[in-house]
């Protein structure tokens, strides 16, 4: 059994371009969904995708350690 190695090329494309095809900003996505930086709604997303974010690197390295979340919070001093 063989294994192709693909090579991708990376081309770097202006706003207009983007645009051109079609291609949403994120930012502007996110502001149409959870209102531009500085409402209450949008805020409370930043909050929360930072939060998500931060769990999901937390869960990372605790994985990388090979610890499950119960030996994690006895190194921590934490409990349920």
């Amino acid at each position: 059994m063989s294994t192709a190695v693909r090579k991708i090329k990376y081309v770097k494309m202006t706003d207009s371009e983007l645009k051109a095809l079609g291609c949403t900003d994120i930012e502007e996505m996110i502001s149409e969904d959870f209102g531009v930086p500085g409402t209450d709604e949008r805020d409370a997303f930043d909050r929360e995708a930072e939060a998500f974010i931060l769990a999901e690197r937390l869960k990372e390295e605790r994985r990388k350690a090979g610890l499950t979340q119960e030996q994690l919070a006895a190194l921590a001093k934490f409990s349920k």
